[in-house]
């Protein structure tokens, strides 16, 4: 009598078990079911932030980079898949810039991937900081060829080689001791200019110009999403006014673009050389200062914008990637 009552009991016990462990296959499979549609959602409504953005009016766009949109890559990517080109997606002109490995066309490599839900759980270009041409973009004219070339910004000559710069990153938790580059258009050392973390000079944010000159903000680059904004007023000395150098770095909105100290900074002693040969992003070259953390998204202009314009890119950029403006 006991044997029957105890095999009972152990069926029940199965039967039980089973039921439990369906009911807990259901509801794991709601919840990522759940949690995929929360993802849709938000990706869907960063494509439509991102479409009736004021970026998309603005004439002077030289470079768009960014994550959401079906054009971004050239294939529709998993998460941690390899990158292996990322579209300019400027509305303004046919002819665009594809940022691909340094290390050629259609190079796979682990050191520059996909996160699904990178910044604000946006999908986000990650790079892993190794200090190779397979860790670092290069800016090419060509989907086929690397035929690389910088981000020209002549479109003033009386203002020659003006732009603004706009950058959405987030360096890793793990970074350190080491210079960081978020972008450098042109010959490092050389012509042009560029973003990084520079290590040896307390990590603070720099914006590097030309051969040697500097312009640092008065804080370390830290390891949570910001937006930094770079204007350059352009120089020619053939000209009557021949403009007066300024750069100015604003982190976050720099108080509605009008705080130059602090976590901002400017300077205007040195004229920014016209970049030559290339640009790379996530690298000052092909292997050296390599980014480890994520990007988003850059905005380059061929003029420096409007007080007004830059609010309305900023807010855009804040509003797209949840980062509270200053």
């Amino acid at each position: 009598m006991n044997k029957q009552k105890s095999k009972a009991s152990t069926a029940f016990s199965l039967i039980e078990l089973s039921i439990v462990i369906l009911i807990v296959g259901i509801i794991i499979a709601g919840v990522t079911q759940s949690s995929r549609l929360v993802r849709q959602s938000k990706l869907k409504s960063a494509q439509n932030l991102t479409q009736s953005s004021p970026v998309n009016s603005m004439s002077s766009i030289a470079l768009w980079l960014e994550t959401s949109q079906d054009a971004s890559f050239p294939t529709q990517l998993d998460d941690g898949g390899f990158i292996t080109q990322w579209n300019d997606t400027n509305p303004q002109t046919q002819t665009r810039f594809f940022a691909v490995p340094a290390a050629g066309i259609a190079t796979s490599s682990s050191n520059i991937s996909y996160d699904l839900e990178g910044i604000n759980g946006l999908p986000s270009v990650s790079f892993n900081g190794t200090a190779a041409n397979t860790g670092i973009l290069t800016l090419s004219t060509s989907a086929t060829t690397l035929t690389q070339a910088p981000v020209l910004t002549v479109a003033d000559p009386n203002a020659a080689n003006a732009f603004t710069a706009f950058m959405v990153y987030r360096l890793a938790d793990t970074a350190s001791g080491a210079d960081f580059t978020v972008l450098y258009n042109g010959v490092s050392g050389t012509d042009g200019w560029g973003y990084f973390r520079d290590n040896t000079a307390t990590n603070f944010r720099t914006v590097a110009i030309g051969p040697s000159a500097t312009v640092r903000s008065g804080g370390a680059l830290p390891t949570t999403q910001e937006i930094a904004t770079i204007t350059y007023s352009g120089y020619n000395a053939a000209s009557a006014t021949p403009g007066t150098r300024t750069t100015n770095l604003y982190i976050n909105g720099g108080t509605n673009f009008t705080s130059t100290s602090g976590i901002n900074a400017t300077a205007s002693t040195t004229g920014v050389t016209r970049p030559t040969t290339r640009a790379f992003i996530g690298g000052t070259t092909a292997t050296t200062k390599p980014w480890n953390g994520l990007i988003s998204e850059i905005i380059i202009f061929d003029t420096v914008l409007r007080n007004e314009d830059l609010r309305s890119v900023a807010q855009y950029l804040s509003k797209k990637y949840n980062i509270p403006l200053s």
